[in-house]
């Protein structure tokens, strides 16, 4: 056999080892998974449903990127709360690095609308160098650390102003990686990228509603 025969073969024998070993560890989690949804009390479904894909098209995330496939789906309810914790297929990752990263998302139905709409993401990575119809860029003058840090748009500024006080700031912006974003009667918080250990994910949802406290709107945030 050549050489080039002999390289053939080893590099397809190294592509089905990572897609065996990919295909294991997809059984593993979505096992583990399952098993933390039952100690929550939680639904498991191995696939997304129809239902929640058409609650999430027109949050702006997936404006800019369609999940291909939405798996590991768990439904709960919390404080009257519907919510649905599952892994998707994030954005395209930057230039020389091929693929996606795998990122789990929390989304809540919230019983009241939120009184404009806001996309807050990473300055690192927020990729889109265009403006989003509709929306406008919000910063904070009093709260650097948050506005260097993270890139915030609302459909209506003050409103946005107003739905992110003091304490969502100062607790916010210290934080890594956070993405949350509100429309309607639907809110989505996620880590950029990261998709959450079975282990974690009770901490996760936590995080989550803590969050979402954080943005209800009380007093107009200082300026």
């Amino acid at each position: 056999m050549s050489i080039t025969g002999i390289l053939i073969g080893l590099l397809v024998f190294l592509l089905g080892c990572l897609i065996l070993a990919n295909y294991v560890y997809e059984r593993h989690r979505a096992a583990q998974v399952h098993e933390v949804g039952e100690q929550l009390g939680m639904t498991y479904h191995a696939d997304g449903d129809l239902a929640l894909a058409e609650r999430i098209a027109g949050f702006q995330l997936f404006a800019e990127h369609a999940p291909s496939r939405i798996w590991n789906l768990l439904y709960g309810d919390k404080a009257g709360m519907e919510y649905a914790i599952f892994d998707e297929h994030g954005p395209k990752r930057k230039r020389r690095q091929p693929g996606r990263d795998v990122q789990t998302l929390l989304y809540v139905q919230i019983p009241e609308p939120i009184q404009s709409g806001f996309l807050m993401r990473p300055r690192v990575w927020d990729q889109r160098g265009r403006p989003i119809p509709g929306y406008a860029e919000v910063t904070f003058d009093a709260y650097p650390t948050f506005s260097e840090k993270y890139a915030l748009y609302g459909q209506e500024v003050e409103e946005v102003r107003r739905l992110f006080r003091h304490e969502a700031l100062t607790h916010l912006g210290p934080l890594d990686h956070i993405c949350a974003e509100g429309r309607g009667t639907g809110f989505l918080y996620f880590r950029a990228g990261e998709r959450v250990a079975a282990a974690q994910l009770h901490a996760f949802l936590e995080e989550g509603f803590q969050a979402l406290e954080l943005f209800r709107p009380q007093s107009p945030v200082r300026q």
